[in-house]
């Protein structure tokens, strides 16, 4: 079973789901599922790296921002400077090894071509693996 086909039946096999369920109603019990998730802990990390498809980046950083919740880019190195794949420059703010699953609410990962670099790091996948694990939101925005 692949990562991403662990992560969906992980997900909601622990919601309450109605057989027949409308996508409304889907909707409304996610909503409560992380809305409970998030009571426990407000800080959202979004994955960094070179070439990061910039909207699925920074529409989610600064949305969780407004809504009162801590949000933190993680990516290789706070020393450097990702370039998105059409310029824009981020910096991380947390380095993969300093962050700990039990740290966020969930975590956001964006496309683009960073994901190509994430998959060939074990460190990336031990927190998407540990964060699965323990029930956490991961919330994939790349195709794959």
């Amino acid at each position: 079973m692949s990562l991403v086909e662990q992560s969906f039946k992980s997900r909601y096999t622990k919601l309450p789901v109605l057989v027949g369920e409308s996508p409304m109603q889907g909707r409304e019990l996610r909503k409560l599922y992380f809305k409970h998730t998030m009571a426990k802990n407000s800080k959202v990390g979004i994955l960094l790296e070179f070439n990061y498809e910039e909207p699925e980046f920074l529409y989610p950083y600064y949305r969780f921002k407004e809504a009162g919740f801590e949000t933190v880019s993680i990516g290789p190195s706070t020393d450097t400077v990702y370039k998105g794949k059409h310029g824009y420059p981020f910096k991380a703010e947390v380095s993969i090894q300093d962050i700990k699953p039990e740290e966020l609410a969930a975590l956001i990962i964006p496309g683009g071509f960073a994901p190509d670099y994430w998959r060939r790091d074990k460190r990336f996948l031990d927190l998407i693996r540990q964060m699965n694990d323990l029930g956490m939101y991961v919330q994939i925005l790349a195709d794959i």
